[in-house]
Parts: C-alpha cells; sequence; structure tokens
C-alpha cells in the first residue's frame, strides 16, 4: 500500500513533504556571525514554530524526506547567492545516532544539496567526540566537537552543512579543519538558525547570508 505524504510542519496528509503553507509561516533565521574558518553562512529559517517543527522531525522521527526537503533548499540557495562550491560535506553525526537510525543525517543533507549543485558529496570529517552537543557546559559547547579531516581532501570550495546552527561551534571546527590555514574558501549553511542566548548581541555580527565575509 502507498503511504500518504504527511508535512512535516502541520501533519496535513497530502500536501507534500513541506506544505506551502508552512513554507510561508516559516521565519527568517536571526541574525547571528560567520563561523570562524567559513566565508559564508547560509540558513534557511529560525528554530521556531513551523521550523521547530521541521527540525524535530528531521533530527528524531527518521526524517529523511525532511533532510532531502533541507538540503534540496540549501543547494538552491547557494546557486541563488552565486556561492562558488565545487564539492559538498557534512558535520558528522555522534555515533549513537547512527546506530538509532542507521545512517548520518548530515550526509542526507549534503547529498541533496550537491545534486542541486551538480557536484559531490563527500565525507571530510570524522567524529572524535561522540557527546551530544546539547548536554554540554556553554563553555564546552563554545569548543565545537572534536572532528579530524580524512587524509584526502577534495580540492576547490566547499560547502559544509549541518541541521540547526546555535553557538556555529560545530561548524566553525568544521571550517577551519577543511579551509586548508584559510587557502580554500569554505561556505557553512544549516537548515535552521536559533539565537545564541548566552551571547552578547554587540559582539554579534551579520551573517549576510547574500555576500561572502571579509
Amino acid at each position: 500500500m502507498l503511504v500518504p505524504v504527511v508535512c512535516a510542519g502541520c501533519g496535513q496528509v497530502g500536501e507534500g513533504v513541506v506544505c506551502e503553507v508552512c513554507i510561508g509561516s516559516l521565519e527568517a533565521a536571526p541574525v547571528l556571525a560567520v563561523p570562524q574558518g567559513a566565508s559564508w553562512l547560509i540558513t534557511l529559517f529560525g528554530y521556531c514554530g513551523v521550523g521547530k517543527n521541521l527540525v524535530a522531525a528531521a533530527k528524531y522521527r527518521n526524517g529523511r524526506p525532511v533532510q532531502r526537503w533541507a538540503g534540496t533548499e540549501l543547494g538552491k540557495r547557494c546557486r541563488l547567492l552565486r556561492a562558488e562550491v565545487a564539492w559538498v560535506s557534512w558535520v558528522p553525526c555522534r555515533a549513537e545516532r547512527y546506530r538509532r537510525f542507521g545512517y548520518d543525517p548530515g550526509q542526507v543533507l549534503a547529498t541533496a544539496a550537491a545534486r542541486v549543485l551538480g557536484v559531490p558529496a563527500r565525507r571530510t570529517l570524522r567524529r572524535q567526540d561522540h557527546s551530544p552537543q546539547a548536554e554540554r557546559l556553554r563553555a564546552h559547547r563554545l569548543e565545537g566537537p572534536s572532528l579530524r579531516e580524512v587524509r584526502r581532501l577534495p580540492t576547490g570550495p566547499g560547502l559544509v552543512v549541518d541541521d540547526v546552527i546555535t553557538t556555529g561551534a560545530s561548524l566553525s571546527v568544521a571550517a577551519q579543519a577543511l579551509s586548508d590555514g584559510g587557502e580554500r574558501s569554505i561556505v557553512v549553511g544549516a537548515m535552521a538558525a536559533t539565537p545564541d542566548t548566552g551571547a552578547n548581541p554587540p559582539q554579534l555580527q551579520s551573517s549576510e547570508r547574500r555576500r561572502p565575509v571579509g
């Protein structure tokens, strides 16, 4: 039997993975600093309202359809902004999450974005620290996860994706590991962005998602 498509935002049946009403209800992402090591920051929506529902579906309900939708939208946003990207990668998930779902959600995001951009999706990072970011003290969260680059990195500028950006630590660690000492441009992207309530607002700078920073 065919399984009906249910909107991940509102639960309506037959309206697509994310229905037009929910897409229209998504709030703009908050202004965040571009993570260190990255040249661009691209986000789709704010982590609130319908946006929270989409992230919950993607993270906790085996939500490959939502991840594919978000990856496709990230790829479209990169094309719209004319971001130069030769490959796409992702922040690897924790081992516990991989065992739970049997796949890496970030890889689904990256593969969908790469398909839109017409470039390869490549595993570029390995995770050495598998403790949840959300359960760590703020000082440790700002350090980000321990990531190690693979032996043979792809050449040219890249896009690295993750599900949600809060402090920017995970994407910053990833970008710094892959930027080759600043010689390679790294665009970072996320489904959603949530305000970093522990940050000092005057220190935040615009992510300027429509132009490179520098």
